[in-house]
């Protein structure tokens, strides 16, 4: 499949935040494709890093490493002004 058929998808996505002097790693490795017109739930406990992938699919915040598409834009290479 193309990436255009897609309305979001990641490849290697990973998300690393900074407390202190120590890493907490959010989202490892995280691989997903949305077709248009899908429907998609994201769930899962506490902490798991919901919230932090859907603030990167909506450009909010950055991946650490790894690829975010939304219709086909990467947003992981789009700078702030863009993302805004």
């Amino acid at each position: 499949m193309q990436l255009s058929e897609f309305a979001v998808s990641a490849s290697s996505l990973c998300k690393v935040y900074q407390m202190g002097g120590d890493f907490v790693e959010v989202l490892r490795g995280v691989d997903f494709a949305v077709k248009m017109r899908d429907f998609t739930v994201i769930t899962g406990p506490s902490g798991s890093g919901k919230t932090t992938l859907l603030n990167i699919i909506g450009g909010v915040d950055k991946p650490t490493s790894g690829k975010i598409f939304v219709f086909g834009e990467c947003l992981s290479d789009k700078n702030e002004d863009f993302l805004s």
